[in-house]
């Protein structure tokens, strides 16, 4: 899992095919170590930063905040965190939210 703005920008230059980026955390496996010592706030403004000023040091601005994971069920608590953190920015800013449940089993609350 990762990313490379700076190449899907490319890709959709040369192309024409217009690719929608996405900022956001999947399952817990997935997660970089640091996301456990983040504070809600400090999440969402991490995730707030990317939709309103770009990522990676591009001005390219995510569309969509996706794909959100959950690895349960249970939800693993950094899973928790970043749903609740995504649903309030979902009210915020005009994006679309992607989530999945791993493998498909639909059921991440029980």
């Amino acid at each position: 899992m990762g990313r490379d703005i700076v190449r899907l920008r490319q890709i959709q230059l040369a192309t024409g095919v217009q690719i929608i980026p996405a900022t956001g955390y999947y399952h817990h496996s997935f997660h970089p170590e640091a996301l456990a010592h983040y504070t809600l706030d400090q999440l969402a403004g991490t995730l707030a930063y990317e939709l309103t000023e770009g990522m990676d040091g591009t001005a390219v601005c995510p569309m969509l905040l996706g794909e959100i994971g959950g690895s349960g069920p249970p939800l693993h608590d950094d899973e928790v965190k970043v749903f609740q953190v995504v649903a309030r920015l979902a009210q915020e800013f005009p994006v679309v939210v992607t989530t999945h449940a791993h493998l498909g089993s639909g059921d991440m609350l029980n």
